[in-house]
């Protein structure tokens, strides 16, 4: 499974209609699991937290699941004060 580009660097609530394109390309472009490459990601709110927990679900609704490659460690530790870390994947390299 190759990794779909996340190419903003601000995830906030006001990118969100700019981030729920981009994860419905990457949605319709995956199977069942998903990686998002987060490299370009240096900042993130609970706002995006929560569309990636959303398409989590999507994707494990049909039998996959998302995985978040490349995150950078000021945004890892978002995941990981969350706990989100174990749900998503988010501390793969």
């Amino acid at each position: 499974m190759s990794a779909y580009p996340v190419n903003l660097r601000n995830l906030t609530a006001a990118d969100a209609e700019v981030l729920d394109r981009e994860l419905a390309r990457a949605r319709a472009a995956a199977d069942p699991g998903l990686a998002l490459d987060l490299s370009a990601v240096a900042f993130l709110s609970s706002t995006a937290l929560s569309r990636f927990v959303a398409l989590d679900r999507e994707l494990k609704a049909a039998g996959g699941g998302l995985s978040l490659v490349n995150v950078r460690p000021d945004v890892r530790r978002v995941f990981t004060v969350t706990r989100l870390d174990a749900l998503l994947g988010a501390c793969a390299a």
